[in-house]
């Protein structure tokens, strides 16, 4: 099983170093900075930006949060950053 993220882990490089060991202990590898570009469901490849592709049985994804088109044109957010419902998330996130 490998676990991928897109963006450099946002914590220091030990504690990523800890994660990545405790997740190979239980049989998962964990790779970062792989954003997936094209996912080729029939041959069951995934083809990361950095030129990388990886084979899958069963590919779980979470689809990036976008800001709905009218959120954009009215300003009150930007594509990737809005605020989020406290109903939806139980938070808010700017």
């Amino acid at each position: 099983m490998v676990l991928t993220v897109p963006e450099a882990v946002a914590f220091p490089s030990a504690s990523v170093n800890v994660l990545a060991t405790l997740l190979e202990k239980e049989g998962i590898q964990f790779l970062t900075g792989r954003r997936p570009v094209v996912v080729d469901y029939v041959r069951k490849v995934a083809f990361f930006s950095n030129g990388d592709k990886l084979s899958y049985q069963l590919l779980v994804a979470q689809f990036p949060r976008v800001a709905p088109k009218c959120l954009v044109e009215s300003r009150l957010a930007t594509p990737t950053k809005y605020v989020f419902s406290q109903f939806a998330n139980d938070q808010f996130a700017v």
